[in-house]
């Protein structure tokens, strides 16, 4: 998720914490409502100084590698927490803040729990995450919430605006609300009826912070973010479930190994999707669009991701027929053994492997080969998850401290 989600999230639960303790200790609630606030706000980013790591590998393939890596796991999610936790004593030592026993165990579980919101709502992209490092290498996909996601500023923002103090941050807030009602509106990759639904519920969740007890509050916007996660979380399995069967229908024969799918902004009725499949020697990443609501929506309505005239790889049309629910759009394909030979022959593609989810390559000028992660491609110049390697033989620059994650499609290494 981006950063503005993060901190929203983290205020958010600061919030929540504040109201809870409020329950027994009001004072002392709200005496150090500001200093739980900020303490949960930085606890729900700190994860994503994983970018100080990138020079460890370096170029591209240090920030494939390490974004999202080390700090965005569970053993180390307590270390950041005490680091957290240093910077708040520092705090209160220098503006001479003294803190109770209360105080303290409050601001350790929101330094706590920061890190671990961050890493679980990271998992609910495409891009991936692997918690569970040393233990477990494996990337998890939860394919479920796009990277910049308005809806979840539309019902978090009413509560940071009601509970705000000052007039800065009321404005603030209120300006973060406006600028996601803003993306729905003019970017064009949510339609006029969900925009209107939103704008609609945003107006009644900032009237509703307005009635509600200050109890409630926090809760009431808790729940209307979860019930978000789960709607598009529901629509994500239908997702897969339809286009798994549509699939192994239209191409019979195929081994179908994943499916990466994305949905649009605040549009959970639209989904971007590659499947990765291989038959008889040969691998294929196909693209297309699928319809949670075809009779609503149908996929042809849904707005192209894809929006250079160009590629980096060569894609052709996909031979499937198009159906209301899912607009097949164009495919790579090449021999298997190609992307075999490369992983054996290039360490800097075997590093890259342990990132792509949805490989592609082609051969370009002077005997070099470019391979990428065609999930983060749009084009020539429009991409940042693809490295250009030389031929066997020739001499290659080796990255240094490649993490031990494990690649993600290992599976097109063992015979169909």
């Amino acid at each position: 998720m981006d950063n503005i989600t993060h901190s929203l999230i983290g205020l958010a639960a600061g919030q929540f914490a504040t109201r809870l303790r409020a329950r027994h200790d009001p004072v002392g609630a709200e005496k150090n409502r500001l200093a739980s606030w900020l303490v949960s706000a930085v606890a729900n980013n700190i994860p994503d100084l994983d970018f100080l790591l990138t020079p460890l590998t370096g170029g591209i393939l240090g920030y494939l590698l390490q974004h999202r890596g080390y700090t965005h796991t569970l053993l180390l999610a307590p270390v950041q927490s005490f680091f957290i936790l240093m910077l708040a004593w520092l705090w209160a030592r220098r503006s001479k803040i003294k803190w109770s026993a209360g105080d303290r165990n409050w601001l350790i579980g929101l330094a706590l729990l920061g890190p671990v919101l961050h890493i679980a709502f990271d998992a609910l992209n495409s891009y991936g995450v692997h918690p569970l490092w040393p233990f477990n290498d494996r990337w998890f996909y939860g394919d479920t919430l796009f990277i910049l996601e308005p809806a979840i500023w539309v019902t978090l923002t009413p509560l940071l605006i009601r509970e705000s103090n000052s007039r800065s941050g009321k404005t603030l807030f209120a300006a973060l609300l406006a600028l996601g009602l803003g993306a729905c509106i003019f970017t064009g990759f949510v339609p006029w009826q969900l925009t209107l639904t939103l704008i609609a519920a945003s107006a009644w969740l900032l009237g509703l912070m307005f009635k509600l007890k200050a109890g409630a509050r926090a809760t009431a916007a808790i729940l209307a973010c979860t019930m978000l996660v789960a709607l598009f979380a529901t629509a994500s399995a239908r997702a897969r479930t339809d286009v798994m069967e549509l699939v192994l229908k239209e191409f019979p024969g195929t081994r179908l190994h994943d499916i990466a799918l994305t949905p649009y902004p605040a549009n959970p009725l639209c989904w971007s999707l590659w499947t990765i499949e291989s038959q008889r020697g040969w691998y294929f990443a196909r693209h297309g669009i699928y319809a949670a609501a075809p009779n609503m929506l149908g996929a042809s309505e849904c707005p192209e991701f894809r929006t250079s005239p160009g590629t980096t790889f060569p894609l052709v049309p996909v031979p499937g027929p198009s159906r209301p629910e899912l607009l097949w759009s164009v495919q790579f394909q090449a021999p298997l053994g190609e992307l075999q030979r490369l992983a054996k022959d290039s360490c800097q593609t075997a590093a890259l492997l342990r990132f792509a989810r949805v490989p592609a390559w082609t051969k370009v000028a002077e005997g070099k080969t470019t391979i990428g992660d065609l999930r983060f491609d749009r084009g020539p110049g429009k991409g940042f998850a693809r490295v250009t390697v030389p031929t066997k033989g020739a001499d290659e620059n080796c990255p240094a401290h490649v993490p031990s994650w494990d690649e993600p499609r290992r599976d097109l290494f063992i015979g169909d």
